[in-house]
């Protein structure tokens, strides 16, 4: 059954709604989205966060510490190096 032509367009608004705000808390390029501020002020102040911000952070790091390291959520540094997910990919030397 196609949900669209039932008439259950609402759900696909609630859908891509909640994507939609996902997007929006996890985009580390988004102005004053969760992850942007995060990588902003974390270093000189706290910051607050969605709960859903907090709980993806709060499995990140027991997985971090589960692998002692092997995974580190810390990755940012290198996509703005490697400039990942921009029109110019790298690989920095």
């Amino acid at each position: 059954m196609n949900l669209f032509e039932q008439g259950k367009e609402t759900y696909y608004d609630e859908i891509f709604g909640r994507i939609d705000q996902i997007n929006t808390e996890f985009n580390m390029r988004i102005e004053g989205a969760d992850l942007f501020r995060i990588n902003a002020l974390a270093d000189s102040e706290e910051v607050a966060v969605s709960d859903d911000v907090f709980q993806v952070l709060e499995m990140a790091q027991k997985i971090s510490e589960l692998t002692s390291g092997a995974f580190d959520i810390s990755i940012e540094p290198f996509v703005s190096l490697w400039k990942i997910n921009t029109d110019t990919p790298h690989v920095a030397t």
